[in-house]
């Protein structure tokens, strides 16, 4: 029966007594990985990137991991996250050409921009500041990586909160619930 700790860590080993190397090894890196875990992080959030591109958010507040991943967003989809922001501002047609002038007007008869710059202004102080945190991730990473952004699609930005907004707004009032009755307005007109 083992009575002390050294009884577990000590070994027989080629026929002289000491300590045994993947034991002693063992209990080091339990030690490292219990005082880091207690620790609290230090700096800004980190994202690490997985073998399928899926980045893993580590922050210590709320805000730092919604910066993160609106950094993370535009690492990934730079160009279709602002067209998509263009069309919810209603000035797609203005950026990038007549193509998109019917889907311009139906964001801005529902007024849109407008509703989404209400809406963040009714917002509490605790989810506008992650909604400017995930927008300025955003804007920070077009500043520090221009070359990964389409020229034609620089001239979206900077991305605002009510950007952020009206595209939710746009997909799932519009894209979503109302696409069907919106067709069908369409047809009969």
């Amino acid at each position: 029966m083992l009575k002390n700790f050294n009884d577990i860590v000590r070994t027989e080993h080629l026929g002289r007594k000491g300590y045994c190397p993947s034991v002693l090894m063992a209990l080091l890196l339990v030690i490292l990985v219990s005082g880091a875990c207690g620790s609290e992080r230090k700096g800004g959030p980190e994202i690490l990137w997985d073998n399928w591109g899926v980045p893993h958010i580590y922050a210590v507040s709320n805000p730092d991991m919604y910066y993160a991943f609106g950094w993370a967003q535009m690492n990934s989809h730079a160009n279709l996250i602002l067209q998509l922001y263009a069309q919810a501002r209603g000035q797609a047609a203005e950026y990038f050409g007549k193509s998109y002038l019917e889907s311009d007007k139906q964001i801005l008869r529902f007024d849109l921009p407008g509703l989404a710059r209400n809406s963040y202004l009714k917002q509490n102080k605790e989810y506008k500041s992650y909604l400017d945190a995930f927008v300025k991730g955003i804007n920070d990473y077009s500043l520090a990586h221009p070359d990964e952004i389409g020229e034609n699609l620089r001239q979206v930005l900077p991305v605002t909160a009510e950007d952020i907004i009206a595209h939710t707004m746009r997909v799932i009032c519009l894209e979503f619930l109302a696409s069907d009755d919106i067709n069908n307005v369409r047809r009969m007109t």
